[in-house]
């Protein structure tokens, strides 16, 4: 194998050479975001000495990522040989290139590729997810979008896809959705279109025609791919392939803008009449596996990765009230245990179609027998419209499913308790309702209608809010108690070989490649494909990405799930690899492991009180007086191995001469036979028995610390930080040997000697391995970062603070995407900051701004958690000039820096502590400090809204002109520590 490295992207190149009639093959496997060229070269020769590789650079258009020209000459001591060398091909990796989601614009949100709407289409609501915008196009005014910005599609593979509600359709016309125009010539033209009533795919008489006739006033799903290899067109309709023709093409055509909602054909234009949503760019040949899941997977929860969010397409947003994240079927899951838990989601456009095909997939823990409502649909508009009932139990616990108008229904079996029941319906007009119970049929209505709303439907889990009848008809409607996890909806009927697939949870070998597989970051249970081996990008494991069927390299950028990022499924993007907890103890109002099921029981009746660390949710409260503490009696081995354990602490109760425990695990008083993490009077203490370091900073009561207690196996030596910070370390300590005793939070255990601790404990997690100084850092001081890369409300840092947008769109980002502020009601809010609430606590803010209008506008306010009418300051701004501002608050004091320049990026941060007094810095360079000074604050948990004022108070905004920012931001990151200026260069700097 040869490593061929430009700048820091790393492309493999396999070279299997003979040395008879000899033809050298070349497979490029290339990971990167940005495509690479290869030439294939075949040789007439005996015998090759030497091979050489050499990297140049494609001349740009602006905004597209760089591609990689990899070309590779022989040398050979023979006395003739021939060569011939085919046309470049160009190879990109299998993600959207582009992505025109159409929220009111028809930005590009992944590569620039901007539209520009020309004769004023507009955008109405709501689109295909229910929500948002869909572009409107009318014909007979000549709309659609322009995007001037040249991308080749010369020599490549590349799908679009898009969905499409038409509203004029008509024999003899043609209605353009998607075009590039050179010249009319044979490969020079590239259409996609509606064809009178059938979907088409034409390089300029190199065509292919669907089969199947489109209707009007009717979402379609439609994509439009081209194999560059097999030279080979296909379309497909609502997921399913209608027509393919090779061989094709290639397209040729070198110049010309993109057009969505129109062709030209030489000196007119066909126009589309109707709605477009969600258009996307890939520059590859998606397979029909994707294709299908694009078109027809609706949503899917897994409740792994965040608990609103949607892994299907769609991005359906949940809502979950009075639940709390549990140990599901499939690492995490959802656990209603109250009378007022539900899950919410709203935006299923299809499923509010009469008669039209559907599925549903969960799966259910009972905690309690009797009735109860699983799924009710809701019309769009509330909770007091148009309801059913289509899936829960009867007073008897047996499971049912119902189909409404005519009203019929499926009875299950008596689903057990404290089991987990894998549930599936599917739903066709020609097959009626059928109900799965772990993956067997159990019973069918046969042919039957299905009535709903005509409207969006909204999805409710676990409970019935409507006061209506809701067509339940055996179903005891009511709250649900237990667990749910893993909660697909598809708008077609699933096979019985699919549901089965989706009853036995994760496997290794299905064969489908249905990301089950290698995504560690969000829960996945394979080990990834080894680089070089063989792998069918279709099946098992192909989210490593598979080239030429060679499974590629992992990169930092490459968007693959292959266990080499830092979880870039949730908006990771640097290449330490990151393990994931082996146990997490959340404390949200019990002591269950959301990863491991290694749960704790509360001893001498031990409370849960909020706020936490995170500013919500709820926090352990142990009273030491009362000897509370949380026991964990499944044995977990410790001998021999490393490990790392972090939490966050408030004691309320220190003292010389006492021991508070905090994680421990007894066996016997031997040395190396007693593991004891804890405050030792007032330092932290790691201790295998006679066997241990104490820290050195000494600890006070009323504060939250985060620490963490290490042990290296390979080099034998325990590791204490406190804050993210080294406290102490010692080497040839162990290993330890304990072979048996619970794990106790809180307590200390020697003999019959206990100490227990006072105070709160949250955020307790494991991990069997070694975690660096630098993750350990992360975790104590990173205390957000939103990205908007993976959902608009997603917070890639460890607290997972869900913000709430309000007003703002994605758009195309610094990196990646960002959000655009649009009106006077824009705004981005994030509640839950408990040290920034501390008064001269030391932090860091770093964020990316562009502008789009001059003068004053607020950047950074915080509220107290209360709402918007108590304490209140301003942060970051512009003064009435423009210049970028930040403020400290009693003493007032600001610092004021250049004005920023509209239409550019330029990265901000402000950072702080007691002693440096606050310093700003413009693109990596500071501008300014104040010196030394202390900074006031409520000493209560912070709200931070981004791109407006809500409060009315006056909040100190000093140098700023308080209001509305106009323009886009991305990259947020606030940080509980003062960052250097090495580190402020580096976010300046990004990939």
């Amino acid at each position: 194998m040869m490593m061929t490295t430009t700048g820091n992207k790393s492309i493999a190149l396999m070279l299997t050479t003979t040395t008879t009639t000899t033809e050298q093959s070349i497979i490029i496997a290339a990971t990167t975001t940005e495509p690479s060229t290869t030439k294939t070269t075949e040789l007439s020769t005996t015998t090759t000495e030497s091979s050489t590789t050499t990297t140049t650079k494609e001349p740009l258009s602006a905004g597209e990522p760089e591609p990689t020209i990899i070309s590779t000459s022989t040398t050979t001591l023979a006395t003739t040989s021939t060569s011939t060398t085919t046309a470049p091909a160009v190879v990109y990796s299998n993600r959207n290139y582009s992505f025109w989601p159409m929220e009111n614009n028809a930005l590009d949100i992944i590569s620039g590729l901007d539209g520009i709407g020309v004769n004023s289409p507009t955008y109405v609501t709501p689109g295909i997810t229910g929500t948002g915008y869909a572009l409107k196009l009318i014909r007979d005014r000549q709309q659609y979008i322009n995007i001037p910005t040249y991308k080749s599609f010369v020599s490549t593979s590349f799908t679009v896809e898009m969905w499409i509600y038409p509203t004029i359709l008509q024999d003899g016309h043609a209605f353009g959705l998607f075009s590039q125009y050179e010249v009319a010539t044979k490969d020079y033209l590239l259409h996609m279109l509606i064809q009178g009533f059938q979907l088409s795919i034409d390089f300029w008489d190199d065509a292919v025609t669907g089969a199947t006739a489109l209707s009007t006033n009717t979402w379609h799903h439609v994509a439009f791919v081209y194999d560059y290899p097999s030279k080979t067109q296909t379309v497909y309709l609502n997921g399913y392939q209608d027509g393919s023709h090779s061989p094709a093409g290639p397209y040729l055509g070198m110049t010309g803008s993109i057009n969505i909602g129109t062709i030209l054909h030489e000196s007119s234009n066909s126009y589309y009449d109707g709605l477009i949503d969600q258009v996307s760019l890939t520059m590859a040949a998606k397979s029909a596996g994707d294709i299908l899941n694009d078109a027809t997977l609706a949503s899917w929860h897994s409740f792994d990765c965040d608990i609103t969010y949607d892994s299907g397409p769609n991005k359906l947003q949940g809502k979950a009230v009075d639940v709390t994240p549990a140990l599901g079927k499939v690492n995490q899951g959802l656990e209603f245990s109250k009378s007022s838990s539900y899950y919410q989601i709203p935006g299923y456009v299809l499923l509010g179609v009469a008669s039209y095909s559907f599925s549903m997939s969960l799966w259910v823990q009972r905690t309690k027998p009797g009735g109860g409502t699983l799924v009710e649909y809701v019309d769009q508009a509330g909770t007091e419209g148009w309801c059913t009932t289509p899936l829960g139990f009867s007073s008897s616990g047996n499971i049912v499913a119902n189909a409404y108008i005519p009203d019929n229904y499926v009875t299950g079996p008596v689903v057990p308790v404290d089991t987990w029941t894998h549930i599936a319906i599917t739903y066709s007009q020609t097959h009626g309702l059928t109900l799965y119970v772990n993956g067997v049929s159990v019973g069918n209505t046969g042919a039957q209608t299905n009535n709903v709303p005509g409207t969006a439907v909204t999805l409710i889990l676990g409970n019935a809010l409507n006061s209506g009848y809701c067509g339940p008809q055996s179903i005891s409607r009511g709250p649900f108690s237990g667990y749910l996890d893993e909660f697909r909806v598809y708008s077609r009927e699933l096979s019985a070989v699919e549901v089965s697939v989706l009853a036995k949870g994760y496997t290794c070998t299905d064969g489908i490649m249905n990301d089950d597989e290698t995504d560690i970051d969000c829960g996945g249970s394979c080990s990834k494909c080894t680089v070089g081996q063989k792998c069918t990008l279709t099946n098992d494991c192909a989210n490593v990405q598979c080239i030429n069927d060679i499974c590629a390299i992992p990169t930092c950028t490459d968007g693959i799930k292959n266990q080499d990022e830092t979880d870039l499924d949730c908006g990771g993007s640097t290449c330490t690899k990151r393990f994931a907890p082996y146990s997490f103890w959340p404390m949200e109002n019990n002591a269950l492991d959301t990863m491991s099921n290694l749960n704790g029981a509360g001893v001498n009746s031990p409370t849960y009180e909020t706020h936490g660390i995170t500013g919500s949710g709820y926090a352990l409260k142990l009273i030491r007086n009362n000897n509370q503490y949380i026991t964990i009696s499944t044995y977990q081995s410790f001998v021999s191995t490393s490990f790392t354990v972090e939490m966050w602490i408030h004691p309320t109760t220190l003292s010389n001469g006492n021991l508070f425990g905090l994680f421990t695990q007894f066996d016997s008083p031997s040395t190396d036979h007693s593991l004891q993490m804890m405050v030792r009077a007032f330092q932290l203490t790691l201790d295998f028995g006679s066997d241990g370091v104490d820290g050195t900073t000494s600890l006070t009561t009323d504060t939250w610390y985060h620490v963490a207690f290490v042990y290296d196996y390979p080099s034998r030596t325990q590791t204490i930080y406190l804050n993210g910070n080294q406290d102490a370390t010692r080497s040839s300590v162990g290993p330890y040997l304990g072979t048996s005793g619970s794990i106790n939070i809180g307590m200390y255990q020697a003999g019959g000697i206990y100490n227990y601790f006072d105070g709160y404990i949250d955020q307790v997690s494991l991990y069997m391995n070694t975690r660096s100084a630098d993750d350990i850092l992360n975790d104590a001081t990173l205390a957000s970062w939103h990205s908007f890369d993976y959902g608009i409300t997603y917070d890639s840092g460890p607290n997972r603070l869900t913000g709430i947008a309000n007003n703002v769109v994605l758009a195309s980002g610094r990196v990646d995407q960002g959000l655009r502020f649009t009106s006077s009601s824009s705004y981005y809010q994030i509640p839950g900051y408990v040290l920034l609430g501390i008064a001269s606590r030391a932090y860091s803010i770093s964020i990316w701004v562009k502008r789009t209008s001059a003068g004053g506008a607020t950047l950074i306010e915080y509220l107290d958690q209360a709402g918007t009418e108590g304490w209140c300051t301003i942060q970051m701004g512009f003064s009435a000039a423009g210049n970028i501002a930040v403020n400290v608050y009693i003493p007032d004091k600001y610092v004021t820096g250049p004005v920023l320049s509209v239409n550019t990026w330029t990265h901000i941060a402000a950072t702080y502590s007691p002693t440096n007094g606050l310093t700003l810095y413009v693109n990596g360079v500071s501008f300014g400090n104040t010196g030394r000074q202390a900074n006031n604050a409520p000493n209560v948990a912070l709200n931070i809204t981004l791109g407006n004022s809500l409060s009315s108070s006056y909040c100190a905004p000093l140098t700023i002109s308080r209001g509305p920012f106009s323009g886009y931001l991305d990259e947020f990151r606030v940080y509980s520590r003062e960052l250097s200026v090495a580190e402020v260069s580096a976010l300046a700097n990004p990939r």
